[in-house]
This record gives structure tokens, sequence and C-alpha cells, in this order.
């Protein structure tokens, strides 16, 4: 009889549990649900976040990019200064007038008329087409001769 007791409890207390481990059960499942869609909120939120970094670096990237296909003053500067053998340099201007193109006005004194048309040649040789016109009475004098030069610098 006390087996039969035992049993029945067993059973009884079985059957008094089975509401609470169902509603506890069923509250899991809700709770992983809510876990689930936060997650997922939470990684289009970073995605989100990361589309509009990535746009943005794209955009600096493409503004840096056109920067730098630009010729620095300093790098045009610096190559005509080195040709300058012979020749004084007084004045150099600077104007960019296309997107591959950079116009040079040069002004100042050349020892010798030999000096200058030297200068001039080199001149020639450091941009692809360019042509540089001497005015004729710039080339009257032999000896300390002012000119003024203005050619077009193409980028390479």
């Amino acid at each position: 009889m006390a087996c039969c007791i035992v049993s029945t409890a067993l059973i009884v207390g079985s059957i008094l549990l089975l509401p609470g481990y169902l509603r506890a059960r069923g509250e899991e499942e809700i709770q992983l649900e809510a876990i689930a869609e936060l997650r997922n909120n939470n990684e289009r939120k970073n995605d989100s976040a990361i589309i509009d970094e990535l746009a943005f670096n794209s955009t600096a990237i493409s503004l840096l990019e056109s920067a730098l296909l630009q010729e620095r003053p300093s790098d045009v500067i610096e190559r005509v200064v080195s040709l300058r053998e012979g020749v004084y340099l007084n004045s150099l201007s600077y104007s960019v007038t296309g997107t591959t193109t950079i116009e040079v006005v040069i002004q100042d004194t050349a020892l010798t008329r030999a000096a200058l048309l030297a200068f001039k040649t080199r001149l020639e040789r450091l941009s692809v087409d360019s042509r540089i016109n001497l005015p004729i009475d710039e080339l009257a004098k032999s000896s300390d001769i002012p000119f003024s030069l203005k050619f077009v610098y193409k980028k390479p």
C-alpha cells in the first residue's frame, strides 16, 4: 500500500507541476525570440553604421584621389629652377589652366644669349609638346638679357 501511495503522490505531483513547466517553457521561447530579434536589430544597426562609414570613406578617397592627381606647384617650380643654369630667375608665376596643364611665366635676366636659348631648350624638354616663344627684341643684346617666357607645362 505504501508503494501505491508513493506512486499516486508522484503522479499527482507531476500533474500539478505540468502547468508550471509548460508556462516556463512558453516563457523561455518568448524570451529566446526577443533575444534573437534584438540581435538582428543590433546587426542591422551595425550594418547601417558600417555602410555609412564606407560611404564617407569613399567620398574622402575620391576627393583625395583628385588632389593626388594634381601636380603640386612646388614640383613644377623645382623642375624649372633646376634648369636655370646661366639664367637668373626674379619672377615665376604658376597657374593651373586645365586638368593636365599648368601655365608658367618666368621673368628675369640671362647672362648671355646662348644661356637664354639653352634655358629655353631645357624648358621645352621639360614638358611634352611645349613650345616657348622668345621675342626677337630679347635676343638683340648679347649679355645681361632681360626676358619674359610663358609656357604651358603638361603633366607627364
